[in-house]
């Protein structure tokens, strides 16, 4: 990419800053637990935006699209380091579903979102890499110290908890 384009990803990129930037903060405020993490990952996804605009091809779609590509590589190296993984929501909605939990009330990520939050952060991360990672009960006790029988009752308390919220809204 010539100095030319770059400089034309730097000019649209400052022009709908304010614009581009609430959208991927609400994107990164549904997947990261608190404000400040979403707004220091958004803050970093324009930076390295800034430092890789030669990267940026047009043929690939928008610059909103290229910015989301960053913010999901951004998710995702901050849940790696971190006990529980990035959490996918219309998974969540699923196991909820399997659990035989009517979810009509969750249009809405900010629901579910507020609905994970409520759980320890123990029981979070055993639903998270249970259910989602789809790691067995067995390994997952292994890893965190815990007995397998545990690690099932944690996580089948943390599912009946949630299935009570969703009936409460």
């Amino acid at each position: 990419m010539n100095q030319d384009a770059i400089h034309q990803v730097h000019c649209e990129i400052e022009q709908n800053f304010e614009e581009l930037f609430d959208k991927i903060f609400r994107y990164l405020r549904i997947r990261i637990p608190t404000n400040e993490d979403a707004e220091d990952l958004a803050t970093e996804t324009f930076i390295k935006a800034w430092k890789y605009a030669h990267a940026y091809d047009v043929s690939q779609g928008t610059i909103l699209m290229w910015l989301f590509g960053i913010t999901r590589n951004e998710v995702a190296t901050y849940w790696k380091n971190r006990t529980i993984k990035q959490t996918d929501y219309e998974a969540v909605e699923s196991i909820l579903q399997d659990e035989g939990t009517s979810i009509a009330c969750l249009n809405n990520e900010l629901d579910l979102q507020r609905l994970l939050i409520g759980l320890s952060e123990e029981q979070r991360t055993l639903v998270l890499r249970h259910y989602l990672d789809g790691i067995p009960y067995a390994e997952i006790a292994q890893h965190v110290g815990r007995t397998e029988s545990t690690v099932r009752q944690i996580v089948s308390r943390a599912i009946r908890t949630l299935k009570h919220r969703v009936t409460l809204k």
